[in-house]
């Protein structure tokens, strides 16, 4: 590391989203302490994505997290049931299902104008779809625990940036709420 970036790094501070951000992890991984069927990396990375500038901005986030999860987890669901009750179901039928189905899902999110909700979507669709081998023959429970976890992390960071350190704005900012 140079000089001129050793000073800009030494002089530049850990910030409070930073601080809240570490909390909101904490915490999940605490839950998966206390509950050990509850995934510490989903909630975590939920948490991450959900902790925004403002506790306002971070339930904006959580609801568009929480509508893409629910509506992964039931196309997940969907294609974890078609896998178990279709009769000649395989790797080239695998294939073709789980991006027919990815369409159907960003069309419902786009559908119901949650734009910002399709990533999400996708990505927990797609753990469920590729991971679900692991279900145990029962696809509601491991559905149900993957949109559990990421209600965990959400509800952290909701809370965390609203009550730890909660953000004011800066000077001569006029604060955006809700």
């Amino acid at each position: 590391m140079d000089k001129k970036t050793s000073k800009k790094f030494l002089k530049n501070r850990i910030g409070f989203r930073n601080i809240k951000t570490a909390i909101a992890v904490f915490l999940c991984l605490i839950t998966q302490l206390i509950f050990p069927k509850i995934c510490a990396l989903n909630a975590s990375i939920a948490a991450v994505v959900v902790m925004r500038e403002t506790h306002y901005k971070s339930i904006e986030t959580g609801i568009d997290r929480l509508f893409g999860t629910i509506i992964g987890g039931i196309f997940g669901y969907i294609l974890l049931i078609l896998a178990e009750y279709t009769t000649n179901y395989n790797n080239f039928m695998f294939a073709i299902v789980i991006p027919v189905l990815m369409v159907f899902c960003i069309y419902t999110c786009v559908f119901f104008k949650k734009n910002d909700s399709v990533v999400i979507c996708c990505v927990v669709y797609l753990i469920i779809a590729m991971d679900g081998g692991n279900n145990n023959g029962n696809a509601i429970i491991f559905v149900g625990k993957r949109m559990l976890d990421t209600f965990i992390g959400v509800f952290f960071a909701i809370l965390i940036n609203k009550f730890l350190f909660p953000y004011k704005g800066k000077k001569g900012e006029v604060s955006k709420n809700l």
